[in-house]
């Protein structure tokens, strides 16, 4: 093939080779987890490859395996009406899938050498259709792959662990409940793990880490850029404060749903009042994006809410976007328009965009407000900072001084360790401190 593999690559897939080809892959975006699962089908020499991804990068996994084959015609995208996707599964070497056409796989029956799943945290819920379809299809060589394998808890390993080696957490997720679990009687959900270490230590073997420090890219460059809200925002801001203390003083049992209901209310007040209170006034943030962008770069926008996002594209001409309800089949063509095109410097989106994208052709990342937790903030930057980048990327974070945001920042950044989740009573602490 035209790829050579890197020496971390190599390491990565003899591990897998090790493990008779079953394993999750577990590297940051960009570490090339494509050329090493190419490398393991090649050496264990499967000759029906099926790869389930996110319909927005199977585009990319075309054609990185024609660069790694150096035969571009190996690889077939599923697309068309259920009836043509039927006829064309399992015909080319590698097979091409989104996660919604995985019913049509399991009817065409066919049989696999090897199931590769790209962003395999998609599956995480046992309950879920997709999980219920996926335990369905079986091959003796199985990959799982994510730079954020349990981006919530470690409890959700099971899901996708289960399906990499059967049985390995007990018969069903009910047994992993009562084995491995802390368990609120009252509404079922999971709260904590019991004996961590016992769980780590059944898994770790199923796992292999792509270290990503031998990444040899430029570090991004991280500026803060603090602004005041505009007056008529700073009195909108006030006004929600003095109305969400009164809701949070008057509710004597508040669920996390609604702490988050109203955080989110705050984050937006900061973000772009305007959006809030409905009639038009001047937004600090917005007017700092433009500062920022006056230096011209092409860049990628991140907004947590995807009205923000739109608001901000309708004010910057020639500018795209991508949110959670831009079709599947157009967000690809938009991606390549953004790459290619020299005229259009500028993409806006949500975390819709945060996954599995190459796009090294960013130089600047905007963060327009912060997301939960710091696995998506490396979601995000990894779009852009990944193998193939040269340059140093601009990481801006455009925050409002005495707003929500400060408190944010400090608790994510407090909360760095892996996975680790926002409980109750720190999430009603932020909101308590940010009414203060």
């Amino acid at each position: 093939g035209m790829v050579t593999l890197l020496k971390h690559q190599i390491k990565a897939s003899d591990d897998i080779v090790a493990r008779d080809g079953v394993a999750l892959l577990w590297g940051e975006p960009g570490v090339g987890k494509t050329f090493i699962a190419c490398d393991v089908a090649r050496r264990l020499r499967a000759q029906s490859i099926l790869v389930v991804c996110p319909a927005i990068v199977k585009e990319q996994w075309k054609s990185e395996i024609g660069r790694f084959t150096d035969s571009p015609g190996l690889a077939l995208v599923v697309s068309g009406t259920s009836a043509e996707r039927k006829k064309r599964i399992g015909v080319a070497v590698y097979t091409i899938v989104n996660y919604e056409q995985l019913e049509d796989v399991v009817e065409t029956k066919r049989s696999w050498d090897m199931i590769i799943l790209d962003e395999s945290h998609y599956c995480n819920n046992p309950a879920s259709k997709r999980y219920k379809y996926l335990l369905k299809l079986k091959a003796p060589y199985r990959i799982a792959a994510s730079g954020t394998p349990f981006p919530n808890a470690l409890w959700e390993c099971y899901a996708i662990m289960s399906w990499v080696k059967p049985n390995v957490l007990g018969k069903s997720f009910w047994s992993f409940k009562q084995d491995h679990c802390i368990v609120n009687p009252y509404f079922h959900g999971i709260t904590g793990l019991r004996n961590e270490p016992l769980l780590r230590r059944i898994i770790a073997p199923l796992i292999v880490r792509v270290e990503s420090t031998v990444l040899d890219v430029p570090k991004p460059k991280t500026i803060y850029r603090w602004t005041e809200l505009s007056p008529q925002e700073s009195t909108v801001y006030k006004q929600l404060k003095d109305e969400l203390r009164l809701e949070v003083d008057g509710e004597e049992v508040i669920t996390i749903t609604n702490i988050i209901a109203k955080l989110v209310r705050l984050r937006q007040a900061a973000d772009c009042a305007e959006l809030l209170c409905g009639k038009l006034i001047p937004c600090a943030k917005y007017t700092e994006l433009v500062n920022v962008l006056s230096s011209d770069k092409k860049t990628i926008v991140f907004s947590e809410f995807s009205t923000v996002a739109t608001w901000l594209h309708d004010r910057f001409p020639q500018s795209l976007l991508i949110t959670g309800a831009t079709p599947m089949g157009e967000r690809a063509a938009i991606v390549e328009t953004f790459k290619h095109d020299d005229g259009v410097r500028l993409l806006f989106g949500t975390s819709a965009m945060a996954h599995g994208l190459n796009l090294q052709e960013a130089k600047r990342i905007v963060h327009f407000n912060l997301p939960w937790n710091h696995a998506r903030i490396s979601q995000r930057l990894a779009r852009a900072v990944r193998l193939g980048q040269t340059d140093e990327v601009e990481e801006v974070y455009i925050l409002a001084v005495n707003t929500i945001d400060h408190m944010m920042l400090n608790l994510i950044e407090k909360k760095k360790k892996l996975g680790d989740k926002f409980t109750k009573s720190e999430l009603l602490l932020l909101l308590r401190q940010s009414l203060c």
